[in-house]
């Protein structure tokens, strides 16, 4: 399977990655508000997941002030972990892509 470079990602998906196989590795990212004694505070999940192996890496910030994140979000610190391991694991990961299923 080939990817094509123009094909919209996948909902939540703020980075992308190339595995040597041909597979992708995606960075999501997801927040969930909540209410605390002091106002809203944004829960922020951020997953690298390999679609070839099934591999991922997965941190957690709780608490934190989703208005100081800014537009860029991938370009926080907050991706480090993320980015850092889905780059490396891409650079070694040589599992296929799994096959599309015809409907």
């Amino acid at each position: 399977m080939l990817i094509n470079p123009e094909t919209a990602w996948p909902e939540g998906v703020v980075a992308r990655y190339l595995t040597v196989a041909g597979a992708t590795v995606d960075i999501h990212a997801i927040g969930l508000d909540r209410q605390t004694g002091v106002g809203t505070v944004t829960d922020i999940t951020v997953t690298a997941y390999c679609q070839g192996c099934r591999q991922k890496n997965v941190s957690t910030y709780l608490g934190m002030d989703a208005s100081t994140l800014g537009d860029d979000f991938f370009a926080s610190s907050l991706c480090d972990d993320a980015r850092d391991w889905a780059q490396t694991h891409a650079e070694k990961c040589r599992a296929l892509p799994r096959p599309e299923v015809a409907q």
